[in-house]
């Protein structure tokens, strides 16, 4: 489904300064049809990859392809969802004067637009809250919501950014069971997340990427060792990195 080759990738810091390399040849395979679990410490660069792979981040060395053809088409960019960490909202809209104008932004026809803004309301328990301002909503509101404009126009791959940031237990395990159902019916995720025992849950693939750097990348069965969860292993080949260094 998305395959990255060679990424590199470096960042401005200011007028006349050189660029600041954040990534060094990232090498990564989402498979279809799977969940794929993109973890590192903070500033390993996995808010880098995922912008770049968007086109937020436009200078890039190397290779970025979705079903095999490259991510600078705009029409590739439209099989994409993506649901960030920090979501914004314009404050003064209700949820559905909202979905409604990313709806348009994707090119979805008026009738599409309301009737999957109000399954994916109500699926993310935000129906009762259709008339009331953004800027009421508490961050774990405006974090389902942010899922719900990743999904509704049935995007191939969606990707996640720590989507369980701000959400009670009860609101973890509706995103993990919909994330479940989603690939089922053939969805691909790629979800980055700090919540480790719950990417171990649910992520059939892993990778730790560590300053710019893949350390592993694997099925999650076959990476983690006998009696050691993904928190274990993930402290253990982090630090072992930094040993090494």
């Amino acid at each position: 489904m998305l395959q990255i080759s060679d990424l590199h990738v470096g960042l401005s810091t200011g007028f006349f300064k050189p660029r600041v390399p954040i990534l060094h040849g990232v090498n990564l395979f989402v498979k279809q049809g799977r969940i794929f679990g993109f973890l590192g410490p903070n500033g390993a660069g996995k808010t880098t990859t995922i912008k770049t792979v968007l086109g937020l981040i436009p200078r890039y060395k190397g290779q970025i392809l979705l079903n095999g053809q490259p991510l600078d088409n705009p029409s590739q960019r439209k099989l994409l969802g993506y649901a960030p960490e920090n979501a914004y909202f314009t404050p003064y809209l209700t949820p559905m004067e909202i979905l409604f104008s990313l709806g348009t932004l994707s090119g979805m026809p008026g009738s599409e637009i309301k009737k999957e803004a109000e399954y994916w309301l109500q699926r993310l328990n935000l129906s009762h809250v259709l008339d009331q301002q953004v800027k009421t909503f508490s961050k774990g509101m405006k974090q389902r919501l942010a899922l719900c404009q990743a999904m509704m126009h049935k995007p191939e791959l969606i990707i996640l950014d720590e989507p369980t940031t701000g959400l009670d237990p009860i609101g973890k395990d509706v995103v993990k069971k919909l994330l479940l159902e989603l690939k089922a019916a053939g969805t691909t995720i790629m979800l980055s997340s700090h919540h480790l025992l719950d990417v171990q849950e649910i992520c059939d693939d892993l990778c730790i990427i560590h300053r710019g750097r893949v350390l592993v990348a694997g099925e999650t069965e076959t990476l983690l060792p006998d009696g050691m969860n993904l928190e274990q292993y993930f402290v253990q080949v982090v630090t072992g990195c930094e040993v090494n260094v």
